[in-house]
């Protein structure tokens, strides 16, 4: 048998770190009861109500049902032109953020979207609270012969344990010649993810 003796102001750390941790889940269960409450302030738009499954985890909007698209597409398109032409890093080059906007200013159009009604409304529906807007991305994915890194299957790290709700727009007409994004509904996801193992195991994963 072996005893590990911890240093008194390791053990000072280690406690000052767990205090700050149970802090952050108090405060984190205080905001989220807030955002629940809010729901029932919120306006609601009968055709947007309950539009994701909740099994399956998605819906498939048609074209023109979120008003707010049109112009965000035209913004994307704009930053396309000016900015697609750069040289990338190579590791980057299946997937490059075109533009990530921290404040309004920078991309109106697109926390226009966001943070639409329309917008809000499923995802709280589908979060069962006030959503809180996490990030906005302008990806693009040039032409690449190897598959790598997002490409393959995989959930994000830990990211996909918090309930989450992703909106994902194409700004140009995408077909399966294109290698299209391509998701496993929620409960296929699960089960999946229950034959990998540990979420370590689930960060890329080949199709094989």
């Amino acid at each position: 048998m072996s005893v590990l003796a911890l240093h008194p102001q390791a053990t000072l750390e280690r406690t000052v770190e767990g205090v700050r941790r149970a802090v952050r889940t108090v405060k984190n269960l205080e905001a989220q009861s807030e955002r629940k409450a809010a729901l029932a302030q919120f306006k609601r738009n009968p055709n947007m109500s309950n539009l994701v499954d909740d099994k399956r985890g998605y819906a498939l909007l048609p074209a023109g049902t979120l008003p707010a698209v049109a112009p965000a597409i035209e913004l994307a398109k704009e930053l396309h032109a000016q900015r697609h032409t750069e040289e990338w890093p190579e590791e980057k080059g299946q997937l490059v953020v075109l533009s990530q906007p921290d404040t309004y200013e920078d991309a109106p159009a697109f926390f226009d979207l966001a943070l639409s009604d329309d917008v809000l409304q499923i995802a709280s529906d589908y979060l069962g609270e006030v959503p809180v807007l996490m990030r906005i991305k302008l990806w693009w994915t040039p032409v690449n012969t190897e598959m790598s890194g997002s490409q393959f299957f995989h959930r994000d790290g830990l990211d996909w344990y918090r309930r989450q709700a992703k909106f994902l727009i194409v700004m140009n007409d995408v077909g399966s010649d294109c290698g299209p994004f391509t998701f496993l509904p929620a409960d296929i996801s699960k089960r999946i993810g229950a034959s990998l193992g540990r979420a370590a195991e689930q960060e890329r994963v080949t199709d094989e």
